[in-house]
């Protein structure tokens, strides 16, 4: 009986060392605007934004799975009978698909996010980053799973640049945050798109105002709603990309709700009226926005690629959840770290553990044996 009760000791100290995936909680931060990010949490690597490169679209397809031509969340907005709409999500969220395995959710972000995601969790509008983190700490108490948006980046980059001091120290402020109150949780945190800076204006309604055609800006892309069957010429100066219906099934945005063209916008231009260039100075929506980082601590290091339509599969493996909807994504590989020359600080902790195993079972023999 002895021996076997020092078995049983011996294997929950080693049970302390696992990470074990039974009853985990998921934290799912997305930092609004950030682009590529340095910031650490163990796997670092790089994820791709859905197109357009907007807030709604990609947190759409992070909480889904699928691209905007299945969600239906082209854009922050779009156009429809004469007014300027939003629009619901039209696939299954992973909220939903939580609800129905027992889990609880709990989104924490800026009043728009909040109003894309409030019919199917509950939420929290928040904007400040301390706060933020206090709220995510008290919410772990009760909630399984919690999506973040942290806005101060995109705020900060569009009124200064992404490359100005200012976004600069925020992200210093969010490294900060991150390194002093870990969360007792698998964390993600990534970039929901990036931001470029902007100098020049395509004052594109001033260019259709005698065409029977709506323009929509959205930063660096426009939408182009027309009812005219005139043809119009686009190449005007600051514009890419003329994107076609024909085209969009190759961006997956072929949806009933998308415009009749979009356009984006050459490098350091956006779509504004020439006044508003004095308030912007970074803006995102194009092709050039796509590329984000990604960091977790699901594992303790390596290196991650993936693509915002993965996120939500990765997350129901980690609860260890098996579903029959059909992602556009799949779960992304954590590959291992390359091999470092020398890594004195790891030995020392593997050989403190085994220290203290073996330590633990001589003293246990000692005491049977006494």
């Amino acid at each position: 009986m002895k021996s076997a009760g020092i078995l049983f000791l011996m294997f929950l100290v080693t049970v302390s060392f696992c990470h074990c995936e039974e009853n985990e909680k998921v934290v799912l931060v997305v930092l609004d605007g950030a682009g590529m990010m340095d910031l650490d949490l163990g796997v670092t690597g790089e994820c791709e934004a859905v197109f357009p490169t907007l807030t709604r679209p990609n947190h759409a397809s992070l909480l889904t799975g699928v691209y905007p031509e299945t969600h239906g969340i082209l854009g922050n907005e779009y156009w429809d009978n004469g007014k300027k709409k939003y629009t619901e999500i039209e696939a299954v969220t992973l909220f939903e698909i939580l609800e129905a395995h027992g889990k609880e959710s709990v989104v924490i972000a800026k009043e728009n996010i909040c109003e894309l995601f409030g019919r199917y969790c509950t939420y929290i509008v928040a904007e400040d980053p301390e706060r933020i983190f206090s709220l995510i700490r008290e919410e772990l108490r009760t909630k399984d799973f919690i999506v973040v948006n942290i806005s101060i980046l995109d705020r900060l980059g569009h009124k200064y640049g992404p490359e100005s001091d200012e976004v600069e120290d925020a992200k210093k402020e969010l490294r900060n945050l991150f390194a002093e109150h870990p969360f007792d949780a698998v964390t993600i945190v990534t970039a929901d798109h990036g931001m470029s800076e902007i100098s020049k204006v395509i004052e594109i309604t001033k260019y259709l105002q005698d065409y029977d055609t709506i323009a929509v800006p959205q930063g660096r892309i426009c939408f182009i709603y027309s009812d005219t069957d005139e043809e119009i010429d686009f190449q005007i100066e600051g514009v890419a990309q003329v994107i076609e219906r024909a085209e969009y099934p190759t961006y997956r945005i072929d949806h009933k709700d998308a415009p009749d063209l979009m356009l984006t916008a050459e490098k350091g231009y956006a779509f504004l009226p020439s006044p508003l260039l004095t308030e912007y100075r970074g803006m995102h929506g194009s092709l050039e926005e796509k590329t984000v980082f990604i960091t977790t601590n699901h594992k303790k290091e390596g290196a991650i690629e993936c693509t915002m339509v993965d996120i939500a599969p990765w997350i129901l493996e980690i609860f260890g959840i098996e579903s029959d909807h059909e992602f556009d994504g799949e779960r992304p590989e954590i590959m291992e770290a390359p091999p470092e020359e020398a890594q004195p600080e790891k030995e020392i902790t593997v050989y403190i553990a085994l220290g203290a195993l073996m330590g633990i079972g001589v003293i246990l023999l000692i005491i049977r044996r006494g």
